[in-house]
């Protein structure tokens, strides 16, 4: 993935948050406590992701920098150009830094999937709780 990548998704689930946490306020509006339990959650979770997804891409935009702002001096006393480990050795700490926020992005997206079994549990409740009036209608 490219930085450009984790921008638009962090965009995007910032939208899907945004979207989520007005489908909660709809849902107790009925009186749908689970369901709308449920979308918070998710809205919570998916506002989680954007802002990791926003930091690897901040930090990938950072690692691509340190390989622009090696000199052709340095390349030139590295025997005709810098090695990727060499790069790395130089600028370990952003490399650090990216192996930890893509932690904290894997959690979120473990966070999302457990998220999603639940919200589709809250749906299927939610059916049967509004079945009876819809055939009554």
């Amino acid at each position: 993935m490219t930085t450009r990548s984790y921008e638009k998704q962090s965009a995007d689930e910032l939208k899907l948050s945004q979207d989520f946490s007005a489908l909660a306020n709809s849902a107790a509006e009925l009186k749908l406590h689970k369901l709308a339990d449920a979308f918070l959650k998710y809205s919570e979770d998916a506002l989680k992701l954007s802002a990791d997804d926003h930091k690897v891409s901040q930090d990938y935009l950072k690692i691509s920098q340190d390989f622009v702002l090696i000199t052709s001096t340095d390349a030139a006393a590295a025997g005709g150009g810098l090695k990727f480990n060499q790069v790395v050795l130089q600028n370990s700490a952003d490399f650090i830094k990216l192996a930890g926020d893509l932690k904290f992005l894997n959690t979120d997206l473990r966070a999302i999937g457990g998220d999603t079994l639940k919200l589709a549990d809250a749906l299927e409740n939610a059916a049967h709780q509004l079945l009876p009036a819809v055939q009554k209608g």
